[in-house]
C-alpha cells in the first residue's frame, strides 16, 4: 500500500511534465479528399428542389437555385444550368431510371435535393447588469428570432442515375434584431450549407488542431 501512495505523485509529475511541456498545440490546414472527381465531368443540372416547408417570404426553391448555380459556376468552372424538373416524394431521389432520362451524357451530374426554412419567435430571460455604485443583476425578458434552414443535397450521376453524394443539414441562426428579416438569415444560412458542401466535394483544406511533439 505504501509503494501505491509513494508512486501516484510519481505518475502525476510525470504526467504534467509531459502534458506541459513535450508537445505544441497548433492549428493546421489539412487537405481532404474529393469526394467526387470532378474532372471527369463537364456539365452540372440543377433541378427544383423537393420544398417540404414553404417560406412565407420569398420563393425558397428559387433562391436556392440562384444561389448554388453561380457558386458551382465560380468553385468548378463548368456548364451550369438549371432544369426545370421535380420530384414528388423522397424515394424518387433512389429511382435511377428517373434521372437517367434527363441525359444520357457520361459527363453530366444532377444536384438536387430537399428543403424546409422555418422561422419563430423565442422568448427568454436575460441577466443584465446594473451600473452604479452597487452593481447587480436584474432579469429581463427578451425576444429572440430564430430561422432554421434544412437542406438535404445529391449529387447524381445522369448516366448512371446512382448518387454519388449526400449531405444532409439542419443549420440554425437565432437574432438580437427584432427587425431582422428572413431573407437576410436565409443568405447566413445558405453560406454555411454552402462552405460544407464544397468542403467536402472539392476536397477544400480543413483547419484541425493538431500536436507536435517536442523532441
Amino acid at each position: 500500500m505504501k509503494k501505491i501512495k509513494y508512486l501516484f505523485p510519481f505518475l502525476c509529475l510525470l504526467f504534467f511534465s509531459c502534458t506541459s511541456t513535450n508537445y505544441w498545440k497548433v492549428k493546421m490546414d489539412m487537405p481532404r479528399q474529393p469526394a467526387i472527381n470532378l474532372d471527369v465531368y463537364k456539365d452540372i443540372l440543377i433541378t427544383n428542389f423537393l420544398i417540404e416547408k414553404k417560406s412565407e417570404d420569398f420563393n425558397l426553391n428559387k433562391e436556392i437555385i440562384d444561389y448554388f448555380q453561380f457558386e458551382f459556376e465560380q468553385e468548378t468552372k463548368k456548364n451550369v444550368n438549371h432544369k426545370d424538373v421535380s420530384v414528388s416524394k423522397k424515394e424518387d431521389f433512389k429511382n435511377s431510371e428517373f434521372w437517367k432520362s434527363f441525359s444520357s451524357s457520361p459527363g453530366t451530374l444532377i444536384f438536387t435535393g430537399t428543403a424546409g426554412y422555418t422561422k419563430e419567435v423565442r422568448k427568454a430571460l436575460l441577466k443584465k447588469k446594473q451600473g452604479g455604485f452597487r452593481s447587480s443583476q436584474e432579469a429581463q425578458l427578451e425576444a429572440r428570432k430564430f430561422y432554421s434552414l434544412r437542406l438535404d443535397a445529391y449529387i447524381i450521376e445522369a448516366q448512371s442515375g446512382k448518387i454519388l453524394y449526400k449531405k444532409e443539414m439542419k443549420l440554425s441562426q437565432s437574432y438580437k434584431n427584432p427587425n431582422q428579416t428572413a431573407y437576410f438569415a436565409f443568405f447566413d444560412l445558405i453560406k454555411k450549407s454552402r462552405d460544407q458542401i464544397f468542403r467536402q466535394l472539392l476536397g477544400k483544406e480543413l483547419l484541425q488542431e493538431r500536436y507536435l511533439i517536442k523532441e
